[in-house]
Order: structure tokens, then C-alpha cells, then sequence
């Protein structure tokens, strides 16, 4: 969980994953998440059980955000889906105008809005 901590920790990454002013601590691993390690430490993904499937959290660092995150964020999809889920979700801040944009292009579809947006990705084959 080293690799993990240290893209968690990550001065980019940490503010917008933790509750306001939250020092750095370590994340254990945890049963039933996916964690999906992305080009040996640009990223990591990470999935949890939500509703009727799983909820992505992409975290990547930010020099390699573009159409290298896009690709990496999709294939992990992919992947989850093959493991048998029909749903993904993502759950975004209403200010994080970009990474609703980024969750639209990756064909996520908005159901719900309270201080965050929600959204959901459905497998539409077989």
C-alpha cells in the first residue's frame, strides 16, 4: 500500500479526497475494493461497493491527467465490468467543473444533485 499512500498523499491529490484540513495519514487496504494501480504509479483507481454496483474514485497525478488519465480511467472500467458489475458510479463536487466534464466523456450520465453531483455508467451489453 506504499504506492497507494504516496499518490494519496500527494499535495494535488490529498485536498480534494479528504474532509477539509485533514492531515496525511495512511490508508489500509480494504476487503471488497478494487484498487487498479495505473502505469506503475502514475494513478491509482479505486472502487467501492455502492448501491446496486461499484463507486470509482480515480485518483492521478496531475502531470499525467489528459488522455493518458481518459485511457487508464476506461480500461479500468472495462475491467471492472468483466468482473460481473452493471453499474459505476461517481460522485463529484459541484465545483469540480472539469472532472464532471472528464466523467461525461467517459459516458457517465447524471441522476442526482444534493452538495455533490452523482452520476452513473451503466453496462449496456450482455
Amino acid at each position: 500500500m506504499d504506492m497507494v499512500n504516496s499518490i494519496f498523499q500527494h499535495p494535488d491529490i490529498w485536498p480534494v479526497i479528504s474532509p477539509p484540513n485533514t492531515a496525511l495519514f495512511d490508508v489500509s487496504y480494504e476487503d471488497g475494493h478494487i484498487y487498479h494501480l495505473v502505469n506503475d504509479g502514475d494513478g491509482i483507481i479505486f472502487y467501492h461497493e455502492f448501491r446496486d454496483g461499484m463507486k470509482i474514485h480515480p485518483n492521478i497525478l496531475p502531470n499525467k491527467r489528459g488522455k493518458l488519465a481518459y485511457e487508464a480511467v476506461e480500461e479500468s472500467i472495462q475491467k471492472v465490468f468483466e468482473l460481473g458489475y452493471r453499474s459505476i458510479y461517481c460522485e463529484i463536487a459541484v465545483e469540480l467543473k472539469h472532472i464532471i466534464r472528464f466523467a461525461r466523456a467517459l459516458d457517465f450520465n447524471w441522476i442526482e444533485s444534493n452538495d455533490r453531483e452523482l452520476f452513473i455508467r451503466c453496462k449496456l451489453d450482455g
